[in-house]
């Protein structure tokens, strides 16, 4: 098992203040944390030599740019060992288990609180 300084994460977020939050929180409990305010942008980076060390994805439900359940599905279906963590303050985690029967999905409600985070993050990694 991988500890926290070797798990990757991309974390997936229009909202600039959230994913600030989020990316400031993991990169302090020492995990390596790669940003993006655009979900058109989370397959390419996925798809770059720096993406092949992608542990987890951190998606926001819903984006302007694209649907975040349709991109957790395609990043699913591109690397099935990945693990997502849907968020969203619109939806819950039914929605989310009734898309995704996988035991490498969950879901975070907005809003969270930091402790929250690090228990969804750390139980995914562990899986």
């Amino acid at each position: 098992m991988k500890s926290k300084e070797q798990h990757s994460i991309l974390v997936v977020d229009d909202n600039e203040q959230a994913l600030a939050l989020v990316d400031e929180a993991l990169t302090s409990r020492g995990y390596s944390v790669t940003v993006t305010s655009k979900g058109t942008e989370a397959i390419p980076i996925l798809d770059s030599k720096k993406g092949e060390a992608i542990d987890l994805v951190i998606i926001d439900l819903v984006m302007p740019d694209v649907d975040g359940m349709e991109l957790a599905g395609k990043i699913l279906k591109k690397r099935p060992d990945i693990r997502v963590l849907v968020m969203s303050g619109y939806a819950d985690d039914v929605v989310v288990h009734g898309v995704f029967e996988s035991e490498n999905v969950d879901f975070l409600a907005k809003p969270f609180s930091i402790r929250d985070l690090f228990s969804r993050v750390s139980a995914l990694l562990k899986a």
